[in-house]
């Protein structure tokens, strides 16, 4: 483990990275031509939130709701660049900000955190703002109460 590392030592990670190709695990940020997007993630996703509003061009804009367990804590999303309207909600408030949210006019989607809740935020997106299908990736990165995979 890299908390075991001593001063001085390699550490090797290792993730997904589009530049490889498929690597059969991960969610790549790969939208369509890009102009409005929105992300939706928890604590767990905000590395990955962090690169992918850093990576926009220009003329891309957004929304970016990041459900975090302590909204009275150190919130590090703060801000995400100009073109990212960051919206904090508390656990178990996420599907209702992306119902309130009610764009399909967005290109794309991406969401990652809680299995749970990604899973009804995606149904949200499609079933009732009927936002396509192909333009909303999602990946469930842990699930609570229990192991992701058995």
């Amino acid at each position: 483990m890299a908390r075991a590392a001593r001063v001085g030592e390699s550490v090797v990670l290792a993730g997904p990275d589009v530049r490889n190709g498929w690597t059969g695990y991960g969610i790549h940020w790969q939208p369509p031509a890009l102009g409005t997007f929105l992300l939706v993630a928890d604590e767990t996703a905000i590395p990955a939130v962090r690169n992918i509003t850093a990576a926009l061009p220009a003329r891309a804009r957004g929304v970016a709701i990041i459900e975090i367990g302590d909204t009275g804590g150190d919130v590090t999303v703060a801000r995400l660049g100009d073109a990212i309207d960051v919206r904090v909600v508390a656990r178990d408030e996420t599907e209702a900000a992306v119902r309130a949210w009610g764009s399909a006019d967005a290109e794309y989607a991406w969401l990652a955190g809680e299995s749970g809740v990604v899973a009804a935020s995606r149904r949200v997106l499609v079933r009732e703002l009927g936002m396509p299908r192909e333009r909303v990736s999602f990946l469930g990165y842990w699930r609570a109460g229990g192991a992701l995979v058995h």
